[in-house]
């Protein structure tokens, strides 16, 4: 039975006015072992990303499949207003933890970090700039990696085979690259021309890197429309792969900004990352927006990718393209 009318028939959706929204998935299903120090992680994660977004911002955690513990910490978060959404979901993945957080989105930038990324400041101002100089750049990773050109970013290599904008250039920040690969568990037994040289584009003032990783990354919205419920994977190296060919498909370039404006900090943080959180000014960068692009999705872009990816596993066209792009002939055999 109901008696009277609801209040709220009739009336708008409140307008909360956010301009970018970011998707933080988090999965720690207990405090053991490998997710010994995780939650402090995940807590230095949430404030580095609060100090260094401007006002306009959509903080959303996806819960998935987390302890007890973290769930209740997340829900004081929320009840404080460190968060702006919650949402909590069983050990569904983390593909189908960012697609919840996804649905009845309408900001024109989308940022997915993992809960392990410490965010630095300038790296959302330098995001808007780069999406804005670049109307086919649809992906903006903000820690550079090494290789990353290779990696669905073929549509970019064949717009600039022969522009004279892409080069390899000097990496801008070693012990920041290097330290990237030390959060991952890797040694030093790697080539060490890629902490000298990596591929980049000018255009202008401004300098990117070819290619882009995914444990954080800014997307145009656009890029997300029929996009798969569900993952076969909760972690891996290929969950991430429905979301990562996306903007492939549209034609957009893969690109990460030239300096490093973030760390990865694993599941065990160092000593001078709580100094560096709380240290941090609160950003007071103004919103930027007008991202979209209306770019539509086109077979040949998925066509040109697939071309470029298996040309460059010639080894003979893939010295040849080193050099084309100038990378210097003492790395070329190992590179």
């Amino acid at each position: 039975m109901r008696l009277g009318d609801n209040p709220s028939k009739g009336l708008a959706a409140g307008d909360e006015n956010f301009v970018h929204h970011v998707l933080v998935p988090v999965y720690i299903p207990n405090h053991e072992g490998y997710y010994e120090h995780s939650f402090e992680v995940l807590k230095l994660c949430l404030e580095s990303l609060r100090k260094t977004t401007h006002g306009r911002t959509c903080i959303s955690v996806i819960n998935n499949g987390s302890s007890l513990q973290v769930r209740d910490w997340l829900n004081a978060q929320h009840a404080a207003g460190a968060v702006h959404e919650v949402i909590h979901a069983g050990p569904i993945g983390k593909l189908a933890a960012v697609i919840k957080g996804l649905v009845g989105s309408a900001c024109e930038l989308v940022t997915i970090a993992d809960a392990d990324v410490l965010f630095l400041p300038g790296w959302q101002a330098q995001t808007a700039r780069i999406l804005h100089r670049l109307p086919k750049a649809g992906v903006v990773g903000i820690v550079p990696q090494f290789r990353m050109h290779g990696y669905l970013n073929g549509n970019l290599i064949l717009d600039h085979l022969f522009s004279g904008k892409m080069r390899f250039m000097p990496v801008a920040d070693r012990d920041a690259l290097r330290h990237f690969y030390h959060s991952i568990g890797w040694g030093d037994d790697y080539n060490q021309d890629y902490l000298e040289q990596i591929l980049g584009l000018e255009f202008g003032d401004l300098k990117v890197l070819a290619g882009s990783g995914h444990f954080v990354a800014t997307y145009r919205r656009e890029i997300f429309g029929d996009m798969p419920t569900r993952g076969k994977l909760k972690l891996g190296g290929t969950v991430m792969y429905p979301i990562d060919a996306r903007p492939r498909d549209l034609g957009f370039w893969r690109v990460t900004t030239f300096e490093n404006y973030a760390y990865h900090m694993g599941n065990v943080p160092e000593d001078w990352m709580p100094g560096l959180v709380r240290d941090m000014a609160w950003n007071a960068d103004a919103p930027q927006t007008g991202f979209s692009t209306g770019r539509k999705p086109s077979r040949i872009y998925a066509w040109r990718d697939r071309f470029v990816t298996r040309l460059l596993r010639n080894r003979k066209i893939y010295i040849a393209f080193l050099r084309h792009f100038g990378l210097p002939a003492t790395m070329r055999r190992n590179f």
